[in-house]
């Protein structure tokens, strides 16, 4: 950049000294150097970037009408860029640029290019490339801790201040799936993406899990990798499974879990032991929804929950639905169908603790359970439900 002034800028612009946009033909006659025309657009963000000190960033939109007067050549070199800028009160900017070779003559000129500025978090701007900012925030769970969950990584990611789903916002969105999906997960983004809210969800759902992972290779192993390194997949059971060639060299595959709601979303991933699985689920309070108090519960549950004093009776439904799914997940498989198979026989409300006994296919599938508590920790926060849930072939908690 030479110069920036209130009504625009110069910039001196070198081109590469080869043209490598085609595998296939080595000296591309082109009417313009592509990245020459994209290194204009880059000035005028460097201009704005200069001039305002919210809302910087910017993306072109459209362009009145652009004009060559000579090819692109065929050696490097540097151009002057000229830009006379200005600001519109529709958060857009409009630029008039020239582009002129070392002996003065015009190059090219591009006429009426608008830009338009997007509202962006300073969270999502610090965000945006860095290895150090992340999204999602620690995450504690609530009460007693017992051992299996003292070492595990806790995530919660709540976008409060973030609108995925306006204008602006579905930019932040998807560059953020750009940022941190491999290129696999992306083709799957790319279909959620006209699901409207579930996409997004699923989006957030994975940040929180990979940020998870993330902070567990580094404490464990001191790899630090990027959220694209990591890849979540499904087992053959379903389950979320995190991956990447990064495995084979740490040795650590981490059991992960994740859930989201309403906007929201908690991840959790434990060091891959074997035999080792987590479950997190989480549920918003809605009253509206307590009609499934039938389906979820058995009638001995329905009744121990109306004789508690401590908890209400329907927020004491949304427990037990949160620790049910929450078990589902730690054991690897599919709970929705098979709810009475899992039967509260205690519920310390201090603690906040609900055991469970397996019975029916769920007992023929883990013999080791029967007989046996299984634990799942509860708590609500807010219009939230959640539940937490760790199973170890060996030994069970």
């Amino acid at each position: 950049m030479n110069r920036c002034g209130n009504n625009g800028s110069e910039a001196s612009l070198d081109l590469p000294p080869e043209n490598k946009l085609f595998n296939h033909i080595s000296r591309p006659k082109l009417l313009s150097d592509p990245v020459l025309l994209d290194g204009a657009g880059q000035a005028i963000g460097i201009w704005v970037a200069h001039t305002l000190k919210t809302d910087f960033v910017i993306f072109p939109v459209s362009m009145e009408d652009v004009r060559f007067y000579t090819t692109a050549p065929d050696s490097s070199g540097t151009v002057t860029c000229l830009a006379r800028s200005s600001m519109e009160k529709d958060d857009t900017i409009l630029s008039d640029v020239y582009l002129v070779n070392p002996d003065g003559t015009l190059r090219a000129q591009l006429k009426g290019l608008k830009h338009k500025r997007i509202h962006m978090s300073d969270k999502f701007h610090e965000f945006r490339g860095s290895r150090k900012n992340m999204f999602s925030a620690p995450w504690e769970i609530h009460g007693v801790r017992p051992d299996p969950f003292r070492n595990m990584i806790c995530r919660l990611f709540d976008p409060a201040s973030m609108d995925f789903e306006s204008a602006d916002g579905r930019v932040m969105r998807t560059a953020l799936a750009y940022i941190v999906l491999s290129r696999r997960e992306r083709l799957e983004w790319g279909r959620l993406q006209k699901t409207g809210k579930r996409g997004t969800e699923w989006l957030l759902g994975r940040v929180a899990v990979k940020e998870a992972v993330r902070m567990l290779l580094k404490r464990d192993s001191g790899l630090d990798v990027w959220p694209a390194d990591i890849e979540i997949i499904k087992d053959n059971n379903g389950r979320p499974v995190a991956d990447g060639n990064w495995v084979s060299r740490t040795g650590i595959r981490p059991c992960i879990s994740l859930s989201h709601c309403r906007g929201k979303a908690v991840a959790l991933a434990a060091g891959g032991s074997e035999g080792l699985g987590v479950g997190v689920d989480m549920e918003h309070f809605n009253l509206e929804r307590i009609n499934f108090e039938k389906v979820a519960l058995t009638k001995e549950e329905r009744d121990m929950i109306s004789s508690l004093e401590e908890m209400d009776s329907t927020e004491g439904t949304f427990r037990i639905w949160c620790a049910k799914e929450a078990i589902g997940k730690a054991l690897g498989v599919g709970i929705l169908n098979r709810l009475g198979d899992l039967v509260l026989k205690n519920l310390e409300t201090r603690t906040e603790r609900m055991d469970f006994k397996v019975e029916g296919e769920l007992a023929k599938d883990f013999p080791e359970l029967v007989g046996k508590p299984v634990t799942a920790h509860t708590f609500r926060d807010g219009d939230f439900i959640y539940a937490v849930a760790v199973y170890k072939t060996s030994v069970h908690t």
